[in-house]
């Protein structure tokens, strides 16, 4: 009785062969029906059969006969595969092939996969091709190698205009560029997938195609040579909005999506800022940006902070910036709460919805950007995870979607939730000082 191989041990075995197969002759007389799998280093064949599989010297093999109905024998070696027996599927796949059966070939090719993700027979089988470690389709194999290509220039381009070669890491949304040389680019890059991630799954699509832009830059000085060597070629950047941006230790640019930091403070605040911007853009951009119906500040720096909690689950907001006594804006509203170093966000938003000395919704719906305070950016944060977390987030797309085709957000909101912001700010208190 012919005995069966452990499939670890015939994986050892095997070396890959041509699949022939159906009714081996032997120098005895006897005749085995089945299918080549492989050879063995010590030259023998191994042949699967509806039975077992078996191993026979090759010499001792002296003709083969092909099968009369090779989807019939297809069936019959299929049902007799060994438990995880890859190398059996992977052969038989091989035999399929030749035998002109396509979709049986590749049927045993993906139990070969599913039993052996990285055996090489099946993987090439299917039309696999190995790169860098990883099995990709030829389309995938092909859009790494464009991708390798496009990440090169863009790193050899901020060299050139830099003085300093980036670590460039590419996400399928972001192209990100970081200059501070600590080792943690792709786990910063890896974040901000996450966020358009969030994004997608908020706003129930994506808000651009192909890739942003992101640049982290080791300080101001070198803030300063991106913003004159690549910064003042993006589209209307000139005059005071140059001369604004030179100053700033960061940009967000909408058309094409573009951030530029640097580290200041620190790395940490950096990246923060990047999440929490990125918030900025992605809302904005979701739909398509429009400059005559602009989203109200408070949708922007809510959904920015929720980014920068869902994503980095922080207990503060770059936003609230360091004993900075004049905030986020030009506004000295906030109190003294709010004019500390790394505050607990959520511990002031809840003090401070107890005290009600938070803005009317309303208020807060007016305000422009240079009017926040912290405490501001404080209320917008709340106000949206009070929005996603106790409402649909069908709602928000719904009110957004409003906004920008150019309705009044009051009326768009009350479109959106089926209660004008006044109606509902009892309920954002609740939740405001719940503890969430």
């Amino acid at each position: 009785m012919p005995r069966r191989l452990p499939a670890v041990l015939l994986l050892a075995l095997l070396a890959p062969g041509r699949a022939a197969a159906d009714v081996f002759t032997l120098k005895n007389g006897t005749t085995v029906d089945g299918y080549e799998v492989g050879k063995t280093p010590r030259g023998e064949t191994v042949i699967g059969t509806a039975k077992a599989v078996r191993k026979i010297a090759s010499t001792a093999i002296t003709g083969m006969v092909p099968s009369a109905d090779p989807a019939a024998d297809f069936e019959r070696y299929f049902a007799a595969l060994g438990k995880k027996d890859a190398e059996g599927a992977a052969g038989l796949g091989a035999w399929a092939k030749e035998r002109g059966l396509p979709d049986a070939a590749r049927k045993a090719f993906e139990k070969a996969v599913e039993w052996s993700p990285d055996n090489a027979r099946a993987r090439e089988g299917l039309g696999f091709v190995r790169v860098e470690g990883a099995w990709l389709t030829p389309a995938e194999a092909e859009k790494r190698r464009a991708d390798e290509a496009a990440r090169e220039a863009f790193a050899s381009g901020l060299e050139k205009s830099l003085g300093q070669r980036p670590e460039a890491v590419f996400t399928e949304h972001w192209r990100y560029a970081d200059l501070l040389g600590d080792g943690k680019a792709a786990d910063r890059a890896k974040d901000m997938e996450k966020a358009f991630a969030e994004a997608v799954a908020i706003l129930g699509s994506d808000p651009w195609k192909d890739r942003a832009t992101a640049v982290a830059c080791a300080g101001k000085e070198q803030y300063g040579k991106w913003i004159e060597t690549e910064g003042r070629r993006l589209p209307g950047m000139r005059g005071p909005l140059l001369e604004g941006v030179k100053k700033a230790t960061g940009l967000k640019w909408h058309e094409p999506p573009v951030l530029c930091r640097s580290d200041v403070p620190s790395a940490s605040a950096m990246h923060a800022a990047f999440v929490h911007t990125a918030g900025h853009l992605l809302v904005n951009l979701w739909g398509g940006y429009s400059r005559e119906a602009p989203l109200p500040f408070w949708v922007e720096e809510g959904f920015g902070g929720w980014m920068e909690d869902r994503i980095l689950t922080t207990r503060s907001s770059f936003c609230f910036g360091t004993k900075v006594k004049t905030g986020y804006g030009n506004t000295t509203r906030h109190g003294k709460d709010w004019d500390i170093e790394d505050p607990d966000w959520k511990s002031l938003i809840r003090m401070t919805a107890q005290k009600n000395e938070f803005l009317p919704l309303d208020q807060l719906d007016a305000l422009q950007s240079g009017e926040y305070s912290p405490r501001e950016v404080g209320q917008a944060f709340s106000f949206v995870a009070f929005l996603l977390k106790e409402k649909e987030p069908a709602r928000l797309r719904d009110y957004v979607t409003r906004v920008k085709g150019g309705a009044k957000s009051p009326v768009a909101f009350r479109q959106a939730y089926g209660q004008s912001l006044e109606e509902i700010e009892p309920a954002w208190k609740a939740f405001a000082t719940s503890g969430w």
